[in-house]
């Protein structure tokens, strides 16, 4: 039986900075990159990684290149989300990254029912109409091959307890005006979660 060392790690929005941003990405990098050298993983998931565009060519990890440059995942085959034509998403892009040959990989979404219905009552005013609760965040399932045998690995990167905005329910940016105006998440500000139970 193999031994596989696996990492996982959430950059929290990992991309380029403006030069007056801090910290900046090279100011990341250093701080992370001797965390991915120390754990000498043989597989490694990152959630949070942003695309980064160039003219004329297609949005790539680019910043997750530079990161991994000079450990032991430098030059590792990776795989992530993609967007319905093949590319990379802009932000929060799921990736795995390893030198074992990854055999397979699909992005998993829910395609089987319609999405549940949400009325947000204590909106002010309340919708007229429910909304559909949908998911932003897809699964990624890739197959690695390990010493003769077939691994199945699952990135997922669920959606934060941040809570988004009820119309008419927020005071200013980290204040709302009763608990009944917070309402969970699962991205492009859709609720879901005990207000739908």
């Amino acid at each position: 039986m193999a031994t596989v060392r696996i990492a996982t790690f959430n950059l929290e929005n990992f991309d380029e900075t403006h030069p007056d941003e801090r910290p900046s990405l090279e100011e990341r990098i250093a701080l992370t990159r001797p965390q991915i050298t120390r754990l000498r993983a043989d597989i490694a998931y990152f959630q949070k990684v942003h695309g980064q565009e160039r003219s004329g060519q297609p949005r790539a990890l680019l910043a997750l290149r530079s990161l991994l440059h000079g450990t032991n995942l430098d030059g590792a085959e990776t795989v992530s989300t993609e967007t319905s034509d093949g590319g990379v998403f802009d932000e929060r892009n799921l990736v795995v990254a390893t030198h074992h040959r990854i055999t397979d990989h699909e992005q998993i979404a829910n395609k089987l029912v319609a999405w549940p219905l949400y009325k947000r009552l204590t909106a002010n005013p309340p919708d007229a109409q429910a909304q559909p609760i949908s998911l932003e965040r897809p699964i990624l399932h890739v197959q690695i091959e390990v010493d003769g045998g077939l691994l199945h690995v699952i990135n997922v990167h669920l959606k934060s307890k941040i809570p988004t905005d009820v119309p008419g329910q927020k005071i200013d940016n980290f204040t709302w005006r009763s608990h009944s105006s917070l309402s969970k998440t699962t991205g492009k500000g859709r609720v879901c979660g005990r207000e739908a139970a």
